[in-house]
């Protein structure tokens, strides 16, 4: 297994996507991603039902995503399509891998 790299936590790339991620509308947007590009009005649509936003504001939820680069957009005539990136779902996975790592932690006595 190749080892991972390591991921600086003042990484910009990775505070992006952890703002972005910490939301919950937008989270809700990525997992309606899972299953398949979907149409922008399609998901704004689905967070303004789920959520009691304007599908304004489910348009600036999905922005904020595709700053993050955790969605690609591709304009098809008057139709925006967004699809799930892998990119910096790795950087994220990457970063908690380290967290998780026993060679991350610090040995701390018991409290007694």
């Amino acid at each position: 297994m190749a080892p991972i790299e390591r991921i600086d936590s003042a990484d910009p790339q990775l505070d992006l996507v952890l703002h972005a991620l910490a939301h919950p509308v937008r989270r809700h947007l990525l997992e309606l991603l899972v299953v398949g590009d979907a149409a922008a009005g399609d998901l704004a649509a689905s967070a303004a039902v789920n959520h009691g936003i304007s599908r304004s504001r489910a348009s600036q939820h999905l922005a904020v995503l595709a700053e993050a680069g955790l969605v690609d957009v591709v304009v098809d005539g008057t139709w925006r399509w967004h699809r799930l990136s892998r990119l910096p779902g790795a950087i994220v996975h990457a970063w908690l891998t380290q967290l998780a790592s026993p060679y991350a932690r610090c040995e701390r006595p018991s409290p007694e």
